[in-house]
């Protein structure tokens, strides 16, 4: 049986690792580790841009600091096998964040499904597949 804090304490393990790594987590990036040991959506907003294209909302005021989450940290949460392993099966889901920096993710085997949902994501992301032989 698994004790009715292990969310709360698998997230404080994450937030540390994910700390001993990049050294400084901004309030979204703690925000979503939190979120993604529970499996829920980490929310950072802003509801108001979601209609907005990227190019709009880049340079937008509602694209504020407090909502953004670095993609190297994406990268890690999807491949470090440490943290991977504190994914909630439910995966990554972020709403609203502005992702800031390359997210390539080319050829990388997410082990668990990673939902951007009205984020904006300015600089490139690479999502390039390899092609993984099917067992039979």
């Amino acid at each position: 049986m698994i004790p009715a804090n292990y969310p709360d304490q698998a997230a404080e393990e994450l937030i540390a690792l994910a700390t001993n790594w990049f050294g400084d987590l901004s309030e979204a990036e703690t925000k979503l580790l939190r979120a993604v040991v529970r499996g829920d959506i980490a929310s950072l907003g802003p509801n108001q841009a979601i209609n907005k294209s990227p190019e709009d909302a880049s340079n937008d005021e509602e694209w504020v600091p407090t909502n953004e989450v670095r993609a190297d940290r994406i990268y890690w949460l999807c491949t470090n096998l440490t943290a991977t392993e504190k994914v909630d099966s439910r995966g990554i889901k972020l709403f609203g964040a502005l992702v800031t920096g390359t997210l390539d993710l080319s050829y990388v085997k997410v082990p668990f499904p990673l939902s951007l949902i009205h984020c904006c994501l300015p600089q490139e992301i690479n999502l390039v597949l390899h092609n993984f032989p099917h067992s039979t």
